[in-house]
């Protein structure tokens, strides 16, 4: 079984490293690293990985507030990128997800119940595919910000009984941000979802986003 976490966040090639050298001893075999992140040394980050197993892929998030700013960032995505909208409004989460250049939608604040809607799972379920991701970095905060826990466990209850298919990511900017695969399918469990399930959150489905712009990783 090949884990994924879909967002990573490193700011520099040695702080790229240093994750994916403990997403490696996690299990973890595949890391997406925002396309504009760093302007650091790539193919040494990418041979690095190479050495310890581990993929590394690239995504492109266009945060947008209004349909155009979704199509204006859209259409500037490099091709080998994976494709986030982060949507700030229902107007560009609706949008989004009928866009076939867009791979993952990332719900901005406010934005949760929406993206883990009835009408969100049918327009995915029309276009063939779709997916959010719900991130984990309010639960690695030093201090939990009121609410989060309870913030992130109704998105993934909302998101699984509607049929949103979910990603669950770290958004790491250091290793010690990182959550193991072990401990993303526990945060699922213990918000009520089957473990078969939860396991899809970080296996099944961020495979399925990969292999939409890469082919079979």
């Amino acid at each position: 079984m090949e884990f994924y976490d879909l967002s990573v966040k490193p700011r520099n090639p040695d702080e790229a490293i240093s994750i994916i050298k403990l997403a490696a001893r996690m299990g973890i075999k595949g890391v997406a690293i925002e396309h504009t992140v760093f302007d650091g040394d790539m193919n040494r980050v990418k041979d690095e990985a190479s050495k310890l197993g581990v993929k590394v892929f690239f995504r492109y998030t266009v945060a947008a507030s209004t349909r155009r700013e979704a199509r204006k960032g859209i259409d500037s995505a490099p091709r080998n990128a994976i494709v986030v909208v982060e949507a700030r409004s229902l107007e560009v989460l609706r949008y989004a997800a009928v866009n076939k250049r867009v791979d993952v939608i990332r719900p901005g604040p406010g934005m949760e119940v929406h993206a883990t809607d009835k009408s969100q799972a049918r327009l995915f379920r029309e276009r063939g595919w779709g997916f959010v991701e719900v991130s984990l970095r309010p639960l690695a905060e030093g201090e939990i910000r009121e609410g989060s826990w309870r913030r992130v466990h109704l998105t993934i209850r909302r998101g699984f009984g509607n049929g949103v298919n979910l990603i669950l990511v770290s958004d790491a900017s250091a290793p010690e941000e990182l959550w193991s695969p072990r401990s993303m399918v526990g945060i699922a469990v213990a918000a009520g979802i089957p473990e078969q399930a939860a396991l899809s959150m970080v296996y099944n489905n961020p495979y399925r986003a990969v292999a939409r712009r890469y082919g079979r990783p």
